[in-house]
Formats: C-alpha cells, structure tokens, sequence
C-alpha cells in the first residue's frame, strides 16, 4: 500500500486480509487508509450459531485497538516562564528528569509539560495519543464530547490535533495524532 500510495497521491485503500486485533492500529494510521475490515471480528461460523455477544465483544476490542488511546503527557499550567523553569528545575533536581525548552512550554522529560503561561484548562492539560484522530474526534462526539474546533491543528489536510471542551478534574484534554 505504500509503494502504492507514493506515487498515487490522494488513494486511499480500505485493507480487509492479514488485519488483526494486533496490527489494526498500524493500519487505521496510515494516511492512505479509509478503512479496515476483517473476518477475524464476525466469523460466518459465530454469525451461524448466533455468537453475537461474542461478536460485539471483538467490535469493541478492534475499535478500542484502533483508536488506540495512550497517555502523551501531562501538562502543568504555570503563572509565567520563570514559574515554569523553576517547577522544570526542581523536577530535575530531585528525579534528574531531562529539560527541553520551547517557546510556550518547557518539558521535563518527555511525560510533563509545563506551559509558561496559563492556558487552555483550569490546572494544565492530559494529551492523549491516538492512530487516528479524526476517527476519535468521531468516536467522541458520538458519547457527547465536543471538539474545541479553534484548537484543531493540521498537516497535510490530516487532523493532529484538537482539544476538547470539556474538562477532566481541572485539565482540559487534547489529542493528539500518533
């Protein structure tokens, strides 16, 4: 599909044989897929003796595996700069966590991002990696989040990131793409 895809710029392919629950992430982050499918979620032998509990139970793990939720890091809201650097310096003092300084933010570490000056939730930020994040927006909306279209950053016409607009315990959340 890729040597496929270079040349054919904009194909999009909708794979079905060799995808698994393993490997269906790999594919639904590939920007030249459409979509996935396989036998291996809905066997013609569990539609015949009416697996169905079986069935939707591979649903949900194959849509769970593609989505393919994880923790990116978490971010800090800090007062200003000299609050962020501060907080980066005591993170490294006491867990020798590596600083990397950016213009709105400094990471300590690659797990904790601390904002220099106060942005989008009340105490920081949780972002959440996905292989798709079009499809998560999706998926999302579907169970009543909204997206924070102001906050929706692209590459090559593909969503890589977008905040929500609800909050989870103080942090706002935002995804990010894999």
């Amino acid at each position: 599909m890729k040597s496929l895809a270079a040349p054919f710029v904009g194909i999009r392919f909708m794979p079905t044989g060799g995808v698994s629950v393993q490997n269906v992430g790999e594919f639904v982050a590939a920007p030249f897929v459409h979509a996935v499918g396989g036998s291996w979620v809905c066997s013609k032998a569990d539609i015949a003796e009416g697996n169905y509990e079986k069935i939707s139970r591979l649903c949900r793990e194959a849509r769970s595996a593609a989505l393919g939720f994880e923790v990116a890091h978490i971010g800090i809201n800090a007062m200003d700069a000299e609050a962020a650097s501060e907080l980066s310096q005591q993170l490294k003092d006491a867990f020798s966590f590596p600083e990397k300084e950016g213009n709105s933010s400094v990471f300590s570490s690659t797990e904790i991002e601390i904002m220099k000056k106060p942005y989008l939730g009340e105490k920081g930020h949780i972002a959440i990696r996905t292989n798709n994040v079009e499809i998560a927006v999706a998926e999302l909306e579907k169970k009543g989040y909204v997206i924070q279209k102001d906050t929706t950053k692209y590459k090559n016409n593909r969503i890589t990131a977008v905040y929500l607009k609800q909050e989870f315990g103080g942090f706002a959340v935002h995804l990010l793409q894999k």
